[in-house]
């Protein structure tokens, strides 16, 4: 059967006003559902504050193949939590969806969200639902630095768990890139102001302070930045039940008292003297009367062949900073 002929003249014309005249529907279409909860058929409850969305599934599902299993599957929950995501930013996607406005110039009216912060949670949320132009976009603007260090390092972390390709090479990349500001800015990045359980779930201690490069004068300085961390989230080493929410499935719960641990072992007490010792970590409460014993005899002799503690440093360098001066001796840009 011959092909029927491309339209010409009138033809050609009718047609392209019969596609814009169907584009023109279908979007004031969108405009007009967005703005009211007419045929509304799925609910979302989003950030902590648990700020409650409505949106229809068909949309969603054309925009996003994320969205399309979500709320297309068996298990698909009513209302569904997105606690990962400010509702500011999800409120931006979904003008996105529907109504094509870029979502950077919806969201530079927001003082409340900094530049720095947007572009980082654009990043995140447009790559956990694929829009790969947008992802791409906001990834080239970023910039990491100590105030927003926090904030991309654990994006990176729970935008891995979603495991896209594309994404996951560049959370990786932006994760290396994180580690290496951290060697260089650690003495910035553990400020009290900075170094909050608000800004660093617990989860990621151990992974930073098992870093073996770091600008910092001493392994005292990590203790008394870990105690701090501990402290001032309400933890002491009498408290047996303090929890925190994982962000594996089903809201698993961690004891907190087990990260800290996990982080505190990575900490070199063998590159410390025993006056450092036992000025503050060995009257902590955070370790056993064996390993604080054990760890002085150490410290006093570290050619005896002493017991080890098993998942504590033995390392005695006592310069990490000097190590990160040989490494990142050349200029170094994050």
């Amino acid at each position: 059967m011959a092909k029927r002929p491309p339209p010409q003249g009138r033809d050609k014309v009718f047609a392209n006003y019969e596609d814009k005249k169907s584009n023109y529907i279908f979007e004031n279409g969108l405009k007009k559902v967005f703005h009211s909860k007419e045929l509304v058929d799925c609910k979302f409850l989003i950030g902590q504050e648990k700020q409650c969305f409505y949106a229809h599934k068909f949309v969603l599902a054309m925009a996003s193949e994320v969205f399309k299993r979500l709320l297309y599957s068996d298990a698909s929950p009513e209302p569904i939590s997105i606690p990962d995501v400010d509702p500011h930013i999800f409120e931006s996607l979904l003008r996105y969806i529907y109504l094509n406005d870029p979502p950077s110039e919806d969201l530079e009216k927001n003082k409340a969200i900094d530049q720095e912060s947007l572009i980082i949670q654009l990043w995140y949320v447009t790559s956990k639902y694929r829009f790969s132009d947008l992802s791409k976009k906001y990834y080239d603007m970023m910039k990491i630095n100590v105030n927003n260090f926090f904030l991309v390092y654990v994006s990176c972390k729970r935008l891995l768990k979603c495991g896209t390709l594309q994404q996951d090479s560049d959370a990786r990349t932006l994760i290396s890139r994180c580690l290496k500001v951290f060697s260089v800015k650690t003495a910035d990045i553990l400020a009290e102001n900075r170094f909050t359980y608000q800004n660093t779930p617990a989860v990621y201690l151990k992974k930073m302070f098992a870093t073996e490069y770091m600008s910092i004068e001493s392994e005292l300085d990590l203790f008394k930045a870990l105690q701090k961390y501990a402290n001032g989230n309400g933890w002491t080493p009498n408290t047996q039940f303090l929890l925190e929410k994982s962000e594996e499935p089903h809201d698993t719960c961690i004891f907190i008292t087990e990260l800290v641990r996990e982080a505190l072992k990575q900490i070199r007490y063998l590159a410390m003297t025993l006056k450092e010792f036992d000025s503050i970590p060995a009257k902590s409460g955070f370790f056993t009367e064996f390993e604080v014993k054990t760890i002085r005899d150490r410290i006093a002799d570290q050619s005896a062949q002493c017991v080890s503690i098993a998942g504590f440093a033995t390392q005695t360098t006592k310069k990490r900073y000097e190590l990160l001066h040989l490494k990142f001796s050349n200029h170094v840009s994050f």
